[in-house]
């Protein structure tokens, strides 16, 4: 089947083959022998470009999962934010004036550091020197817990109807768009007709020792998701983030982890518009 496609690329796995060896006896008559060897065989895969039957049928998945959510007991975004509005905000009292002091000692250490920073190279004692590290760790540390803070406060609201609605929109993304090709055609790359078929077949690949495998399906998971959320829209943009020269699977899975928590929930549409 030919696909119009986003993206794709190439991958070069290590496959034993079989060759014919031709040689001849002394009788000179020629001998085939067969031997089976290692070769790099390069193995070719693709985003499909979905097309308008696909971005409907993803809306409709969308409001499903998000319908199945609600019933579940997960709170829409909206109930979350005035909840926490009626409360006075997502953090507490001690972790509003934590954050106030927090901010207020980071913009004197900031300023200590700049008056350093305008002293001359000349005019620096050692006594200033160790002052400046002193500081600069303090600034580090200071930020580290902000961070901190943040992310707990975001987690709050990862816990919504929307976003369990949108992560399940993701994955069949990535179930419908990744391809791979065998002979001249592309074909789907996950077994199966429906989704919970194809998600059986990504949960096997989870759990299987094929190292290859669960490289390029986290590899799809990456691409499929930058794309999702609008970051990249043509090859070009695909080419930069693609995570070719990344080996580990837990680095990628990693790194879609921050990806998926660095998105913001402002949008509750299910697929970008074409």
């Amino acid at each position: 089947m030919e696909i119009k496609k986003l993206y794709s690329f190439t991958v070069n796995q290590e496959t034993m083959v079989e060759e014919a060896e031709i040689s001849k006896n002394d009788q000179g008559e020629e001998i085939k022998t067969i031997k089976k060897v290692k070769k790099q065989i390069p193995l070719e895969f693709a985003i499909k470009k979905p097309n308008r039957v696909m971005f409907e049928d993803a809306e409709l998945f969308y409001g499903i999962r998000l319908s199945e959510s609600i019933k579940a007991g997960l709170l829409p975004k909206a109930l979350v934010v005035k909840r926490f509005e009626n409360d006075g905000g997502a953090l507490s009292f001690g972790e509003e004036k934590r954050v106030k002091l927090l901010m207020e000692e980071l913009v004197q250490i900031q300023k200590e550091i700049f008056k350093y920073q305008s002293k001359g190279e000349d005019f620096i004692s050692e006594v200033d020197n160790s002052s400046f590290r002193l500081n600069v760790e303090k600034v580090q540390n200071i930020r580290q817990e902000l961070i901190e803070i943040e992310k707990a406060k975001s987690e709050i609201f990862e816990q919504t109807a929307e976003n369990r609605a949108r992560n399940k929109t993701i994955m069949w993304w990535v179930l419908n768009l990744a391809h791979k090709k065998e002979g001249e055609n592309f074909v789907p790359f996950f077994r199966g007709e429906t989704f919970e078929e194809k998600i059986k077949h990504y949960d096997e690949i989870e759990e299987s020792e094929n190292e290859s495998l669960k490289r390029i399906l986290v590899r799809f998971a990456y691409l499929i998701t930058f794309w999702y959320v609008g970051k990249i829209t043509d090859e070009k943009d695909f080419k930069e983030v693609d995570l070719v020269d990344i080996e580990e699977v837990e680095d990628l899975n990693k790194k879609l982890a921050d990806i998926d928590k660095g998105v913001k929930e402002e949008s509750e549409l299910p697929a970008k518009t074409e």
